[in-house]
């Protein structure tokens, strides 16, 4: 499902910079933003969370709860270690 998710926001984008002025396009790409950080986030290697500057580089539109909500509700893979949230 995130995968489908990340693909039609890619496509979006690409829509927005075919049919919107600039001006738009940066507000609803600056709206959007924190829905791509999300995706980035589920397809990420999780243990990198751990290091304050990653989540600043790659989630700094999300809030600390919006990260620990997103993670408590993740289920690793196989073969993943759970992330501690603490």
């Amino acid at each position: 499902a995130a995968a489908a998710l990340r693909a039609d926001l890619r496509n979006l984008e690409t829509w927005l910079a075919l049919h919107m002025p600039k001006e738009a396009q940066s507000w609803l790409l600056g709206k959007l933003a924190p829905l791509q950080q999300m995706l980035n986030v589920l397809f990420m290697n999780k243990s990198q969370l751990r290091r304050p500057e990653i989540r600043q580089e790659l989630c700094s539109q999300l809030t600390a709860a919006q990260l620990a909500q997103l993670l408590a509700s993740y289920e690793p893979q196989k073969g993943e270690d759970p992330i501690p949230l603490a």
